[in-house]
């Protein structure tokens, strides 16, 4: 907190972020299964000891009246569906998390919307969606951050491509959770559309496609 020079940062986030999560694996024992921890790792009261401040919410916030925090995604697709490797931690045992604390950013510009998703757990096109009916605006200029489709079938990638297609955005920037043969056939599928969002990467809007704008 010193570092930023503020004695307060507000942190937007849905109520189930502390929840306690568990990746489910398989162990040695086809019957049986290990669990790994994967939330978060502080205590609430650390964190706001050192200033910050949590408003958890599972509606989306508007930051302004073009930009909001987007709240609980609906899951609106047949083919997209939240890892069945994914639990929480409750007084009845170990149940499916369906991850609802997983946000995105939606931001209204004159080129269309810029849809900022973080791993989307709960769907590329479930938040595409989401971000269109709740910003009313069709219009989608660039999808950028993770899509979580390393993992996917070959019915969910093709269905999210044709969706991705009907969608027409301008720009797709995918990062991490994507996985390099997916984002491959996504290359292949999108030509210059297409391009990769790595940590570091600068985006001057309106954005004309180059390289130029990568921090070395």
């Amino acid at each position: 907190m010193a570092k930023i020079n503020r004695k307060s940062v507000r942190i937007i986030a849905h109520p189930e972020v502390w929840a306690l999560k568990y990746g489910k694996l398989e162990a040695n024992n086809a019957d049986k299964y290990e669990y790994r921890y994967v939330g978060i790792p502080f205590r609430k009261e650390m964190l706001e000891s050192l200033g910050a401040d949590f408003d958890l919410t599972p509606k989306p916030t508007w930051l302004t009246d073009d930009i909001v925090a987007s709240g609980e995604e609906p899951m609106t697709t047949t083919y997209e569906s939240v890892t069945e490797k994914a639990v929480k931690k409750t007084a009845n045992g170990y149940e499916q998390d369906d991850l609802p604390d997983d946000q995105s950013l939606y931001i209204r510009t004159d080129l269309g919307l810029v849809i900022i998703m973080g791993c989307a757990h709960r769907g590329m096109i479930n938040i595409i969606n989401h971000a269109r009916k709740l910003m009313e605006e069709e219009r989608v200029y660039m999808v950028l951050g993770g899509t979580h489709l390393v993992s996917a079938s070959k019915h969910q990638l093709d269905s999210t491509i044709e969706d991705l297609k009907k969608i027409n955005s301008r720009w797709i920037g995918v990062s991490h959770c994507t996985g390099l043969m997916v984002s491959t056939v996504l290359a292949n599928e999108f030509g210059d559309k297409f391009f990769f969002n790595n940590a570091g990467t600068i985006l001057k809007f309106p954005y004309d496609g180059t390289d130029g704008s990568m921090v070395g």
